[in-house]
């Protein structure tokens, strides 16, 4: 079987970016390869602080779902916040709330791909501070404090 390709999105603050870092580093980890191409599954991690913001978020689900129709669409952040009928609307696959974020991973890859040491770190012990980074992108790193 080959290793499914994977795409982050990410909208908004620092914060979101930070957390992106840690999801990418928890997907390579557990085998999936990042694209910044045509993808089958596809994170957006979305902001919704202004309506340019909310239109921006919506517009990235839009594109992935044009980009590769067969895709698993996961959506993060803070548009997971609005809840009810707005979240039905974006049409997804997995919308994984803020509280969850930690656990997007174990979501969306079967539980026979965790190592050991994952599975010695029950869902009860992790939270969002469980994300860490390694490594990042960016030429100035973020520490997450909020």
């Amino acid at each position: 079987m080959t290793a499914l390709k994977i795409k982050f999105v990410t909208l908004g603050c620092k914060v979101n970016q930070y957390e992106t870092q840690a999801l990418k580093e928890q997907c390579t980890a557990r085998g999936l390869i990042e694209t910044k191409g045509i993808a089958d599954i596809y994170i957006i991690n979305t902001c919704t602080v202004t309506g340019r913001a909310d239109a921006k978020s919506r517009e990235a689900i839009a594109r992935a779902k044009r980009c590769n129709p067969k895709a698993k669409i996961v959506v993060c952040g803070c548009m997971t916040q609005l809840g009810g009928e707005k979240n039905k609307k974006l049409e997804v696959d997995y919308i994984v709330p803020q509280e969850k974020k930690h656990l997007l991973i174990d979501i969306i890859t079967p539980s026979a791909d965790r190592t050991a040491a994952e599975s010695n770190l029950s869902a009860d012990q992790k939270t969002i501070w469980s994300l860490h980074i390694h490594d990042f992108e960016n030429k100035r790193a973020f520490v997450k404090v909020q």
